[in-house]
């Protein structure tokens, strides 16, 4: 058995291990990209549950201070009419304080 024969008998064993090893490594890195995008997956996930849960609270914050404008807005309004029907009221009085 020369060295051509040695190397034929290695190949003829060896390369069988050698695809084996290859397939598991591909299996393997399969695997971890599917780990890795399913990972990624639920993150990207996530994200989108916190932008929405952010946009809904941009929201509620905006109708909020929407809402404190609209409501000084009445308060003034409520309070400048208050003022000229107690002003009115203040005139009936002295008016009938004069006829009396």
């Amino acid at each position: 058995m020369d060295l051509r024969d040695v190397i034929e008998v290695a190949n003829a064993v060896l390369s069988p291990l050698a695809m084996a090893l290859a397939g598991h490594v591909a299996y393997q890195r399969a695997q971890r990209k599917r780990t890795v995008d399913e990972a990624l997956d639920g993150l990207r996930r996530d994200m989108a549950a916190q932008d929405k849960t952010l946009l809904e609270y941009q929201i509620k914050a905006t109708e909020t201070f929407a809402s404190i404008g609209y409501l000084r807005d009445v308060e003034n309004r409520v309070g400048e009419q208050y003022k000229r029907l107690d002003e009115k009221l203040d005139r009936l009085i002295a008016m009938m304080a004069q006829r009396a």
